[in-house]
């Protein structure tokens, strides 16, 4: 359970971190459609991108420093 419960989470946090990705490209295309879209909204959520995308980067370097660390203690 504890092992479904950590890739759960991890799947719902990249998700996350994507639906951040697409609503700045959405907002870009619109923008450029000529649809009414204002700029420091997409600012925003380029900026909340970018934090979550950093985050989850961070997150990744962690579980494979933790991982390699593991394999050399097991050799």
């Amino acid at each position: 359970a504890e092992g479904t419960a950590f890739s759960d989470a991890l799947a719902s946090a990249i998700n996350k971190v994507d639906g951040l990705s697409k609503d700045v490209g959405n907002k870009v295309e619109a923008m450029a459609a000529g649809e009414p879209v204002a700029l420091h909204d997409i600012m925003m959520s380029m900026g909340k991108s970018e934090v979550a995308f950093n985050l989850m980067l961070e997150v990744r370097n962690k579980l494979v420093e933790a991982w390699e660390r593991l394999s050399r203690s097991v050799v």
